[in-house]
């Protein structure tokens, strides 16, 4: 049986798109990515990806490592020759998916594994504050749908303490963005996360066509803004991956321009380190 809150949004998927798709426009001179379509391994940046031992072009800095399960994760940046911003991600040891909790845990908070940024990502024009690597053993509503065990990895656009202030179905969650700063398609689900805001779906995925769910990309909102961007995929996906390459949905606009944005995302298996490696890249200045 359904439950009301994923017959609720359901509904509210089938109503936005149809708001969204005539109030949205795509911008002519940006690179307008089909909805989370995968591309081509071969098409990922030469940059290896935040490989540390990478294209001598390209300079890679990480941030501190925390301890995710037997193991860790740690961010970083990744900058070209002339301190342009490449890629943005995430580096999670192989010993990470191992003693990992089986159990939910109260608060829930405990499996969130928040990772500050290297330090020199505070002089970049990226819009980016923090990472946030969070650990769901059996998923969350939509039951049926993401009741798969899975991380959610978000790419917070504000700090911790800006976060901290967000409250269980904090009616500043329900203070929408301008239609132009979601990407086409999308719908809000129902509710505010407290700690995080309000997500945003993408109705045309594959675990909304019957497929079962493995990843997909988020967007996350609060008080009229975009606050993160979230990659969400099943451990299993990431502990079979090879090198998974996708399309990030791209807005028409977005509100703080001058930085640059990712509208690629991939997920790979780094043999050398024994690391996987999920990354934003393709930035472009918006």
């Amino acid at each position: 049986m359904e439950s009301p809150s994923f017959s609720r949004l359901l509904a509210l998927m089938c109503v936005g798109a149809t708001v969204l798709s005539t109030a949205c426009s795509r911008t002519d001179d940006l690179p307008q990515p089909a909805s989370q379509s995968s591309i081509a391994t071969n098409d990922a940046m030469s940059s290896g990806n935040g490989s540390p031992n990478g294209n001598a072009n390209f300079t890679t800095y990480s941030g501190p490592a925390v301890s995710v399960g037997n193991g860790t994760a740690r961010s970083f940046v990744t900058v070209n020759k002339k301190g342009v911003p490449q890629e943005i991600g995430v580096r999670i040891t192989e010993a990470a998916l191992t003693g990992l909790p089986t159990e939910d845990v109260f608060p829930p908070t405990l499996l969130w594994y928040q990772m500050a940024l290297p330090a020199q990502a505070a002089s970049l024009p990226i819009p980016f504050n923090h990472l946030s690597l969070d650990w769901n053993p059996h998923g969350h509503e939509p039951v049926t749908i993401y009741t798969l065990p899975h991380f959610d990895l978000h790419f917070y656009m504000i700090s911790p303490a800006e976060r901290a202030v967000i409250k269980p179905n904090d009616p500043l969650g329900e203070v929408l963005p301008d239609a132009a700063y979601i990407p086409t398609g999308y719908v809000p689900g129902p509710g505010t996360v407290p700690g995080m805001g309000k997500h945003w779906l993408d109705p045309t995925a594959p675990e909304f066509q019957g497929q079962t769910f493995t990843q997909t990309f988020i967007y996350g909102t609060f008080n009229g803004n975009v606050t993160f961007l979230e990659p969400m995929f099943t451990k299993a996906f990431l502990e079979r991956t090879q090198h998974d390459n996708y399309r990030i949905p791209q807005p028409a606009a977005v509100s703080r321009t001058g930085l640059y944005y990712p509208t690629r995302y991939t997920y790979r298996q780094d043999h050398k380190n024994h690391e996987y490696v999920v990354v934003l890249y393709d930035m472009v200045l918006r």
